[in-house]
Formats: C-alpha cells, sequence, structure tokens
C-alpha cells in the first residue's frame, strides 16, 4: 500500500510542477507582448527601480523612451510648440544618461533569467526626434521627404550610422522607417509633417527595406508603419480614431508586401470599412490575421500603435470590445505599446 501511497505522491507532485511550469511559461510569453513608457530617468526615480523589478520578473519585455512628457503637457494645456519648453524630461536628459538608464534596465532582463529587453525609441526623423542636439545626440535623421530625394547608397548610410549611434546607446528597437504612402500631402500625421517619402509606393518599398537593413547592421529592429495605410489620412490618430474607408488606397499595402526580417509591423489607429467596418485595424482580426498574416503571409511581429492614444479613446474601445477576441493578453499601460506575438511563438531574429 506504501508503494502506491509513494507513487500517487510523486504523480501529484510532477503534475504540480508541470502545471506551475506551465503557468510560469505563460506569464513570461504574456510578459514578452507588453511594451511600455514610464516616467523617470534613473536609477535613482522610484518609478525606474519599479520598471526594473517588472522586467526582472518577467511582466514586462521592452520599454519605450520619450524626451517629452506629452500626457502632463496635454493636461496643462500647453500647445505642440510649448511642450518641448515647459515639460519635465519623460525620460532623455543627456547621451549619457540615457546610455546608464538603458544599462540598467537591460541588466534587469538578464539577472531575472529573460529575454533581451527591447529597448525601444521613437527616432524617425524630421519632425519625429525624441533625442536631438539638445541632448548631445548630433546630427538626426532629416525628414523622409528629404530623404526620398537622395540617392539608396547615401540613405542606406544615414539609417546605418543613425543604427549605430542608437546601438552605442543601448537601444535594440526604433520605431521608423514610416512606409506609408504620401496620397494626402494634407494629412495631419504624415503629409504635413513630410514623413512619407513619396507618393509611389514602389519608392516607399525600396526606402523601407533600404532603412531597415541599415539599421539591422548597427544592430537596430526597426517597425514598418502605419499598416494598412495612414498617409490618405484627413485626421491625425494622436486626436482620436480617424476613419479612412473613403480615402485609402489597396496601393497602400505595397510597402508591406515584404517584410525584413529584422522588422515589426505597426498598426494604425484607423478604421477602414474596406477591410473591416467595425473594428480600428490596431484591433481588427480581420486586418491582422486575415489580411496581414493570411493573404500577405507575414508571420513576423505586429505591434498597436500607442494604446492610449486619442485621449484614451482606443483604450476604451480595446477594454470593451476587442481585447478577448483574438489578442492573447490585454494590458492597458501608461503611454505604452502592446504586443501581439504569432500564434506559434517566435520573436524577432537577431540583427546582424
Amino acid at each position: 500500500m506504501k508503494k502506491y501511497y509513494k507513487a500517487a505522491i510523486g504523480f501529484l507532485l510532477i503534475s504540480l510542477a508541470i502545471i506551475w511550469y506551465r503557468d510560469q511559461h505563460l506569464s513570461d510569453m504574456a510578459g514578452q507582448m507588453i511594451l511600455v513608457g514610464f516616467r523617470g530617468t534613473s536609477p535613482d526615480d522610484a518609478t525606474v527601480r519599479d520598471i526594473a523589478r517588472d522586467i526582472h520578473a518577467g511582466r514586462i519585455g521592452g520599454v519605450i523612451l520619450f524626451s517629452i512628457d506629452v500626457e502632463q503637457g496635454n493636461q496643462a494645456g500647453y500647445s505642440p510648440r510649448e511642450l518641448r519648453t515647459k515639460t519635465k524630461s519623460r525620460n532623455i536628459q543627456s547621451i549619457d544618461q540615457v546610455r546608464e538608464l538603458n544599462q540598467y534596465l537591460t541588466a534587469a532582463a538578464r539577472r531575472g533569467g529573460k529575454p533581451v529587453l527591447f529597448t525601444a525609441i521613437d527616432q524617425e526623423g524630421g519632425a519625429v526626434i525624441r533625442i536631438g542636439p539638445e541632448h548631445g545626440f548630433k546630427t538626426p535623421l532629416p525628414p523622409a521627404r528629404d530623404m526620398a530625394a537622395m540617392n539608396m547608397d547615401t540613405v542606406a548610410d544615414l539609417y546605418y550610422k543613425q543604427g549605430q549611434k542608437l546601438s552605442d546607446l543601448g537601444f535594440n528597437l526604433n520605431f521608423a522607417p514610416c512606409t506609408d504612402v504620401d496620397i494626402n500631402p494634407q494629412s495631419p500625421a504624415i503629409g504635413v509633417r513630410g514623413r512619407a517619402y513619396s507618393s509611389d509606393p514602389e519608392r516607399i518599398y525600396e526606402y523601407g527595406h533600404t532603412a531597415a537593413n541599415a539599421m539591422a547592421r548597427a544592430g537596430v529592429l526597426s517597425s514598418f508603419k502605419h499598416f494598412p495605410g495612414h498617409g490618405s489620412a484627413t485626421g491625425d490618430t494622436h486626436a482620436g480614431l480617424v476613419d479612412i474607408t473613403n480615402t485609402w488606397k489597396r496601393d497602400e499595402l505595397r510597402p508591406y508586401a515584404t517584410v525584413p526580417a529584422t522588422s515589426m509591423v505597426m498598426v494604425a489607429h484607423v478604421i477602414n470599412g474596406n477591410i473591416d467596418p467595425e473594428n480600428p485595424a490596431s484591433l481588427s482580426p480581420d486586418t491582422i490575421n486575415k489580411l496581414l498574416r493570411g493573404q500577405m503571409g507575414y508571420n513576423g511581429v505586429v505591434i498597436t500603435d500607442d494604446l492610449q492614444m486619442g485621449q484614451y479613446i482606443i483604450t476604451m474601445v480595446y477594454a470593451k470590445h476587442c481585447g478577448v477576441q483574438f489578442w492573447p493578453v490585454m494590458i492597458l499601460c501608461c503611454l505604452g505599446i502592446i504586443c501581439s506575438i504569432p500564434k506559434i511563438w517566435g520573436g524577432l531574429p537577431t540583427a546582424r
């Protein structure tokens, strides 16, 4: 009889161990799908230490650094021009400080035995620069529209050097290039700000691949954005959901026909009734699973644009309607970005 008791206890312990391992594994997988923003500039800040503890525990898979605290500035009623001068820096003060901050956070993942932490920045160039000359970061990229007048070798060299500088500061992910087609030059988020290379989808395809491959050679991953196309929009998704049903053209998918292995695809907060009349693209199974993955064959990482853009409208839609339909985890984070990994768990290949 004792023999049977021992066997039963052994079986129970093994079962419990399997359940524990499965839950831990799922928890770590979920954590890898969360990339967040935070406040703080050094390990001396309690907020930074809190983030490091979450990274160490596997609850967070990546961070994104900002120079301007847009949220506080908006609450104070500052204009976009005033944000740079009147808000306290969110994460970025100088290149040495940024390097130390990234090293501290990266070490937290390493000590916890977790995968390499995504350390991200929005260093697109032109109007979208998070670290610039005022921080000691010389010669950030020019606007995409200006780069389109350069030959491809020059563009590759610019992105490679930018990647080297970012890598030296501890960044391994840059949310660039912008691969939107310049259909509407008056589009407030894209055309007006010179963020699109061209109105020709083929040229954007070429420039996007050149940019991604050059940054990858420097050890920095990239992100094609904003799927399925934001260049025709008459509104700005930073202010809320934008409907592109009547302005979008199928040619806007061309830049995503093939995506380099070292690039993610960022999905926009746009309603496109040609694909899904009910959900914004960033939360749409039809857009992500059927179109991008199914029809276009993309099997890499998909990442939403910031879910707390648009005065929290996206977050409210996400929480109320879409989270449980096809997302493995639902996490709402302050000025963060949530990552959707394919069902067959993968991740990004190492940039070389």
